[in-house]
């Protein structure tokens, strides 16, 4: 997660990362290859505002690293 956020959206304060319950999902969450040979998962749907189990705003760091949360760094 850390490579996307930072070459998509490195320098941005505006970036939200959600923890997502997917017990609480109406689709199935799709795990599909990713670059660099990643699996990542996928919403294919709408995302139901009760599956939000937890959101933090993203940070990084000066050399433009992101800050995950802890929650999120330990998966």
């Amino acid at each position: 997660m850390a490579a996307v956020a930072e070459r998509h959206f490195a320098g941005r304060a505006d970036v939200v990362v959600l923890r997502i319950d997917p017990a609480c999902l109406s689709a199935p969450v799709r795990y599909e290859l990713s670059e660099p040979g990643q699996l990542f998962p996928h919403l294919y749907s709408a995302l139901e505002f009760d599956a939000v189990a937890e959101s933090r705003w993203l940070a990084f760091d000066f050399e433009g690293r992101a800050l995950l949360p802890a929650v999120v760094a330990g998966a």
